[in-house]
């Protein structure tokens, strides 16, 4: 069971420093990628109405030990998990908001929109590299950034900086697949997707009832040397905890509400076309 996947600001904001490069700037960009674990200090999401459902009730209410489960009533890791997939891949939108620490750097990132990213807002900002907005509308992105964001993530020099500095920019056609990790199904793909949580893990892996902050949770943990647990709402799949490896000292949260609730958002206007900086 590994940590969450840390969406990396730098390597969109390199593959934006680099088209904007190529339309007249004179900037370069390294285009590395980060990633990074997620792990402790939840907290639980709120005013989550018609939230899918995350743990089959007729688990949930059993008084026997299910296989896998080291506690009377708590259905195993496996049901759980599968439960959580199925329900948030089957909602049209949410609102996604993450804390995650690495070393002596904070990303945070919120998103509001479609699941598949469609249709969304999000804001991503991470210690030293500055804040940045992304709106997708019928299939294009645009940006919103600060000057750090350009100077230090984007590696614009600073004239062009100033010239897109908190004004939308419209994203090339060259960075959609950077771009395509800022979504929430990505997002919640990489702490629960098979990739990340495989059955022959969760077989392994033993659950139990508990509580945070008056929640019911169930917490699911792998007992192997490298493993580290994983905490969902036992009601809905609204919360997510992850703890990391006892020899990682990343830390974060991952929490999800406004299931199907999200309004459809519209491009901004006057957003600044690439090829205008020549």
């Amino acid at each position: 069971m590994r940590t969450v996947t840390k969406i990396s600001q730098l390597t969109v904001a390199a593959a934006l420093g680099l088209s904007l490069a190529a339309c007249g700037s004179s900037s370069s960009s390294s285009g590395s990628t980060s990633a990074g674990g997620a792990g402790s200090s939840a907290s639980t999401a709120s005013g989550a109405s018609s939230a899918p459902s995350a743990s089959p009730s007729s688990s949930s209410s059993s008084s026997s030990t299910a296989p896998g489960s080291d506690q009377a009533g708590a259905p195993d890791a496996k049901s759980l998990v599968h439960q959580a997939r199925s329900a948030y891949r089957a909602a049209k939108s949410a609102h996604l908001h993450a804390r995650i620490k690495q070393d002596t750097k904070v990303e945070t990132i919120d998103i509001k929109g479609t699941v598949d990213g469609s249709n969304q807002d999000a804001t991503i900002s991470e210690t030293g590299q500055g804040t940045a907005a992304f709106r997708t509308v019928s299939n294009k992105t645009y940006i919103k950034a600060d000057q750090t964001f350009w100077t230090t993530a984007g590696k614009l020099t600073k004239p062009v900086a100033a010239k897109v500095a908190d004004k939308w920019v419209v994203a090339p056609p060259s960075t959609k697949s950077q771009l395509s990790s800022i979504t929430i199904k990505y997002f919640l793909d990489s702490v629960l997707g098979e990739s990340n949580l495989s059955d022959s893990e969760l077989g392994k892996s033993k659950t139990k009832k508990s509580s945070y902050n008056g929640k019911d949770v169930y917490v699911i943990t792998d007992e192997s040397p490298n493993g580290g647990s994983l905490t969902l709402a036992g009601d809905t799949k609204d919360f997510l905890r992850l703890l990391p490896p006892a020899n990682q000292s990343d830390e974060g949260a991952v929490t999800a509400d406004g299931w199907n609730q999200q309004p459809s958002v519209t491009a901004p206007a006057g957003a600044i076309d690439p090829q205008s900086l020549k």
